[in-house]
């Protein structure tokens, strides 16, 4: 009897091993991504615009900056863990280091369950090379519902989305970029309508409200689009589509938190790495 409780008690401290090697940190100072961000001013709204040309341009540059975002939750059973839900979204590759690539998305996209304790990101690029994310630390952020994932380097390179801080005005032509029910790269175009507070159900149907005001736009969006790209016609990034509103099954509008909250959240993660 002693030994099979031996042997239980090694397999157990052999699950416990594995799952710290899943959620290994490395370094602060080897992966914090910013002191500050490039950000870009140019006039948002283009007159005399070729669609064709614009598409082709989002296919060969932009595309490389659109990921999916894979999230396996777990719960604790005894010694070990077993796989609870699993679930995905839409990601940004926004910010490269020597070592890393850094991957904005949403909170609700990378977020533990009720039931889980830890959880495993994959993140897909879009032609299907994969890798493994570890989540930045304490980016994760309700509040805003923005997140940060990073990954290694390896030979491939990928382009950095661009960052433009500048307003929009309601009526200003928008491109979301995401990767809806499994389909890589969609591609829809809309304007912008209106700005407001959002009431979005999560995925356990409760109310969430968001205090700042939203980006709401007419560009189509669908399930797992959530953390995807929101672009004005220069191709640079001018919101991340969170939400989306149906009347009987059919689109009506997009939800995308602006610039600058995004900006606003990512000084409020500096200084809480500084201050660390």
């Amino acid at each position: 009897m002693k030994k099979i409780w031996t042997l239980l008690l090694l397999i157990g401290s052999l699950f416990l091993f594995a799952a710290c090697q899943d959620f290994f940190s490395y370094n602060i100072e080897q992966y914090q991504f910013i002191e500050s961000l490039s950000l870009y001013q140019d006039n948002h709204q283009l007159d005399d615009i070729d669609v064709e040309d614009l598409v082709n341009n989002i296919s060969l540059n932009i595309m490389q900056s659109n990921v999916t975002v894979y999230t396996t939750t777990y719960a604790p059973f005894l010694f070990m863990r077993t796989k609870e839900e699993s679930f995905y979204g839409s990601g940004i590759i926004f910010y490269e280091n020597e070592d890393f690539y850094y991957v904005l998305t949403n909170e609700h996209v990378v977020s533990l369950t009720r039931n889980s304790t830890s959880a495993t990101y994959e993140i897909i690029d879009y032609q299907n090379n994969k890798y493994k994310g570890f989540l930045y630390e304490n980016a994760s952020s309700i509040a805003y519902d923005l997140a940060i994932l990073f990954f290694e380097k390896n030979e491939k390179s990928y382009e950095i989305i661009k960052i433009n801080d500048r307003p929009l005005d309601i009526g200003d032509k928008v491109i979301a970029i995401g990767n809806p029910k499994s389909q890589k790269n969609m591609i829809t175009m809309g304007e912008v309508l209106e700005f407001s507070e959002t009431n979005v159900k999560n995925r356990y149907g409760d109310v969430v409200s968001r205090d700042f005001l939203a980006i709401k736009h007419s560009a189509y969006v669908n399930s797992g689009s959530s953390g995807g790209m929101l672009l004005n016609y220069q191709l640079q990034l001018v919101g991340i589509n969170f939400a989306g509103a149906d009347d009987d099954g059919r689109h009506v509008y997009t939800f995308s938190i602006p610039v600058n909250i995004i900006v606003e959240y990512f000084n409020n993660l500096l200084q809480i790495q500084s201050d660390t």
